[in-house]
């Protein structure tokens, strides 16, 4: 069930950051150069995707990317409010979800673990 969860995140994760690439692409063009709007859709884009790529490898990886996540879903309904903002808004929230629900599960396990009593070393 965690790797499905961890799985359904990181493809949500890569989902979102190829959003953002897209609209990064939209907004520049060939009457439109890169502005610093722009370059901050790249940015947020390569942080989508850097978390998608490490989550599960990196253990420390999951508070930074929980406040990364809360940041872009506040700013999602606090910036402009358009039909992409709730786009973004529901994948954020359920990227969050997800990534509490396998925080969550992961320190349930480690706690069953600790509390093993077959893990005493012998006296």
């Amino acid at each position: 069930m965690k790797r499905l969860i961890k799985r359904i995140f990181k493809i949500m994760m890569a989902v979102q950051g190829l959003l953002w690439v897209v609209l990064g692409i939209l907004r520049t063009g060939p009457e439109r150069p890169i502005d610093w709007i722009s370059v901050l859709l790249f940015i947020n884009a390569g942080l989508f995707i850097l978390i998608a790529v490490l989550h599960g490898r990196v253990r420390r990886l999951a508070l930074p990317a929980a406040v990364f996540i809360a940041v872009n879903l506040s700013l999602s309904l606090t910036d402009q409010t358009g039909i992409l903002d709730f786009i973004v808004f529901g994948l954020d929230a359920a990227c969050l979800a997800l990534l509490t629900v396998s925080f969550l599960s992961g320190r349930r396990q480690a706690l069953k673990k600790a509390e093993d009593p077959t893990d005493l070393p012998p006296l």
